[in-house]
């Protein structure tokens, strides 16, 4: 089986792979609910969580809302509270070809990142 990261390497190499096996992974990657209380109306879905090494956490999300369906990936680290956006995209497919933002923000008290980072980090026991 692929790691995450090889993944979404093969999906940036091959286009075509990820257009294939998007719509799967959206059926299969039924996650689960994450309450973001900053952001009530809109749905969190975490699809899923993995140890990136170092204090860090790569997480998956999933936000359904009034502006529609957004998928973001997030590298979270645990140990400076800081995370960056590795990808996202209406679709699976769009993260996954989507290039990281290049920017580290501070997952501050009370925000949608702060949540999601708290999560990633307790789910590999930071």
């Amino acid at each position: 089986m692929f790691s995450r990261l090889q993944k979404t390497a093969l999906f940036r190499a091959f286009p075509a792979l990820a257009a294939v096996l998007a719509p799967a992974l959206a059926l299969a990657a039924e996650g689960v609910p994450l309450k973001v209380p900053t952001d009530p109306n809109a749905k969190y879905t975490v699809l899923e969580v993995r140890d990136a090494g170092i204090g860090r956490a790569e997480i998956i999300t999933r936000r359904e809302g009034a502006s529609g369906i957004l998928y973001a990936r997030r590298m979270i680290d645990c140990e400076t509270d800081t995370f960056e956006y590795m990808g996202e995209g209406a679709t699976l497919e769009e993260m996954y070809q989507s290039p990281p933002a290049g920017v580290v923000g501070e997952t501050v008290p009370g925000t949608v990142a702060f949540t999601i980072a708290d999560y990633a980090c307790e789910s590999i026991g930071r």
